[in-house]
Protein backbone atom coordinates (compact mmCIF):
# COMPACT_ATOMS: atom_id res chain seq x y z
CA UNK A 1 0.00 0.00 0.00
CA UNK A 2 1.27 3.37 -0.93
CA UNK A 3 0.75 6.58 0.81
CA UNK A 4 0.91 9.45 -1.31
CA UNK A 5 2.05 13.05 0.42
CA UNK A 6 -0.54 15.54 0.30
CA UNK A 7 0.98 18.85 -0.20
CA UNK A 8 -0.47 22.34 -0.72
CA UNK A 9 -0.95 24.17 -4.20
CA UNK A 10 1.68 27.19 -4.70
CA UNK A 11 3.70 29.32 -6.63
CA UNK A 12 6.29 27.97 -5.72
CA UNK A 13 5.18 24.31 -7.02
CA UNK A 14 7.87 22.50 -9.06
CA UNK A 15 5.50 20.06 -9.76
CA UNK A 16 7.06 16.59 -7.54
CA UNK A 17 4.81 15.27 -5.04
CA UNK A 18 5.94 11.41 -3.40
CA UNK A 19 4.44 8.37 -2.03
CA UNK A 20 5.53 6.26 1.18
CA UNK A 21 5.17 2.79 0.93
CA UNK A 22 5.04 0.29 4.28
CA UNK A 23 8.60 -0.45 3.74
CA UNK A 24 9.94 2.59 3.65
CA UNK A 25 10.22 3.31 0.33
CA UNK A 26 9.58 6.62 -1.21
CA UNK A 27 8.89 6.70 -4.91
CA UNK A 28 9.08 10.24 -6.43
CA UNK A 29 6.67 12.07 -9.39
CA UNK A 30 7.53 14.79 -11.47
CA UNK A 31 5.07 16.19 -13.85
CA UNK A 32 2.76 13.06 -13.61
CA UNK A 33 6.05 10.86 -14.64
CA UNK A 34 8.34 8.66 -12.34
CA UNK A 35 11.06 10.54 -11.27
CA UNK A 36 13.21 8.34 -8.88
CA UNK A 37 13.29 6.23 -5.87
CA UNK A 38 15.02 6.02 -2.82
CA UNK A 39 15.27 2.99 -0.20
CA UNK A 40 16.66 2.25 3.04
CA UNK A 41 18.50 5.11 4.92
CA UNK A 42 18.62 7.36 2.24
CA UNK A 43 14.39 7.64 2.44
CA UNK A 44 15.04 7.43 6.20
CA UNK A 45 16.87 10.42 5.50
CA UNK A 46 14.77 12.28 3.25
CA UNK A 47 11.77 11.59 5.47
CA UNK A 48 13.54 13.15 8.26
CA UNK A 49 13.95 16.77 6.65
CA UNK A 50 10.87 16.13 4.62
CA UNK A 51 8.85 15.69 7.36
CA UNK A 52 10.45 19.77 9.25
CA UNK A 53 9.86 21.35 5.92
CA UNK A 54 7.42 23.66 4.09
CA UNK A 55 6.00 23.31 1.01
CA UNK A 56 8.65 25.23 -1.41
CA UNK A 57 11.39 23.22 0.90
CA UNK A 58 9.92 20.20 0.17
CA UNK A 59 10.00 20.72 -3.23
CA UNK A 60 13.11 21.54 -3.15
CA UNK A 61 14.17 19.00 -1.29
CA UNK A 62 12.23 16.44 -3.84
CA UNK A 63 14.34 18.14 -6.58
CA UNK A 64 17.31 17.43 -4.86
CA UNK A 65 16.60 13.92 -4.30
CA UNK A 66 15.75 12.89 -7.84
CA UNK A 67 18.69 15.34 -9.71
CA UNK A 68 16.27 17.22 -11.27
CA UNK A 69 18.30 20.44 -9.80
CA UNK A 70 20.35 22.94 -11.11
CA UNK A 71 21.08 21.93 -14.69
CA UNK A 72 22.59 25.44 -15.62
CA UNK A 73 19.28 26.71 -17.13
CA UNK A 74 18.14 28.45 -13.75
CA UNK A 75 19.83 31.76 -14.48
CA UNK A 76 18.11 34.13 -16.58
CA UNK A 77 20.15 35.35 -19.52
CA UNK A 78 21.93 39.21 -18.37
CA UNK A 79 20.01 41.49 -20.94
CA UNK A 80 22.86 44.24 -22.25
Amino acid sequence: MRQTVAMESNDEDLGFSCQITKNGRVFFVHLNRPAGVLSGKEASRFMAKFSQSNFQQQQLLMAKATGHYKHGNEKQSKKR
